[in-house]
């Protein structure tokens, strides 16, 4: 039935419909997922802050004077850890976005997500290096269940490309995105950092905590579409799915097993595979949608496009994402900390980058029309 909806369907009948009370002109869903997204990124940025000063605190990589605590990583290994942490974030992305279409649908999977983040928070927030890790994974796999079904449902509020408002709702959605991110290093990092890591990651699943609470709550202002699974698993395909997922698994436990029991293991046996994977699927996805005979000649000139501007984004988020390990630890240790005369934490150089992007978005949204 929900599938069936036409564009007035949807208009006349939907709570992202025009009619009614809106949210800075857009469907009242926007404020919904507006605020899910920035509580995500609140509790997400906020342990991004932490996690490669926490990963150095109490060892010789530390700066002078820095709270003690953590794992007293030297800064190779902390940057590497990092780096897995944040690949898988992005890889998990592709069978999040495959959830969300085949099996869940998209409401379902942030839900699951979000309960899945705010689990891995709390399980930081305990010592040790077993909790540490174990969070770190199941926030990977929630951020990556997460990211690309909260956009696809941004998209549902609109009635198609077509929308002259829809353009306009993702900017504002990503303004939540940078709110989050602003706001994350002044809190999560002061408190982390100046007072308990613990506490800290703590706060981070508290603000997760808070965006499942919003979306749960407004929930009915989202499209019916989001509930539906545009293209569900036949028996023989989940059976399939799950048989050939399990082999892997065994797979991959047995190999790592023999290569710890052996005494051999040591990061590459992590960032090779990722690095390797990382290489290897996104160029095997391209290649097969290049093939695909059913693609007319303006689809293949759009892809085409599409490639070059996907090689681009890889090359400037690699660049990005050092701000959140090379750099913080270089702030850490060799920056002041100090400007006026007012010292604050080095996890408040996270929040640089978001601030400018709000300060100067509306400027080039401006210049740009």
């Amino acid at each position: 039935m929900a599938t069936s909806l036409t564009t007035k369907d949807v208009r006349e009948h939907t709570p992202g419909a025009p009619s009614g009370r809106t949210f800075f002109g857009h469907p009242r869903g926007l404020a919904t997922l507006f605020m899910t997204e920035m509580w995500e990124r609140f509790s997400f940025y906020g342990m991004r802050a932490l996690l490669p000063l926490y990963l150095i605190a109490g060892g010789p990589a530390a700066g002078k004077g820095s709270q003690a605590g953590g794992l007293a990583m030297n800064a190779a290994t902390a940057t590497a850890i990092y780096s897995i942490y944040m690949a898988m974030v992005y890889l998990l992305a592709m069978p999040g976005g495959w959830f969300g279409d085949r099996v869940w649908g998209p409401r379902k999977t942030v839900a699951i997500s979000a309960a899945i983040i705010m689990a891995g928070h709390l399980t930081l927030a305990l010592p040790g290096e077993g909790p540490f890790f174990a969070g770190l994974a199941l926030v990977a796999l929630g951020s990556g269940l997460l990211k690309a079904n909260i956009s696809t449902m941004v998209g549902h509020l609109y009635d198609g490309p077509d929308d002259p408002r829809r353009d306009g709702g993702f900017t504002v959605f990503y303004m939540g995105i940078n709110i989050g991110a602003f706001a994350a290093p002044l809190v999560i990092g002061t408190v982390g950092q100046n007072y308990s890591w613990h506490l800290g990651f703590a706060l981070a699943a508290a603000g997760m905590a808070l965006g499942l609470l919003q979306f749960l709550i407004g929930t009915r202002h989202l499209n019916p579409r989001s509930s539906v699974v545009p293209k569900p698993l036949s028996r023989a395909e989940r059976t399939s799915v799950l048989r050939k997922g399990l082999a892997w698994l065994i797979a991959a436990t047995a190999f790592y097993a023999v290569v710890v029991l052996s005494g051999t293991y040591t990061l590459n046996w992590a960032l090779v595979p990722i690095t390797v994977i990382g290489l290897v699927i996104p160029v095997a996805v391209l290649v097969r949608i290049k093939r695909d005979r059913e693609l007319s000649p303006s689809d293949q000139s759009k892809m085409t496009g599409y490639i070059w501007f996907f090689v681009a984004a890889a090359v400037f988020w690699m660049i990005y994402d050092q701000g959140g390990s090379t750099m913080s630890i270089f702030g850490d240790t060799k920056a002041s900390g100090e400007l006026f005369g007012i010292g604050f934490p080095s996890s408040w150089y996270q929040s640089v980058n978001p601030l400018w992007i709000m300060a100067l978005a509306p400027v080039i949204a401006w210049g740009w029309t």
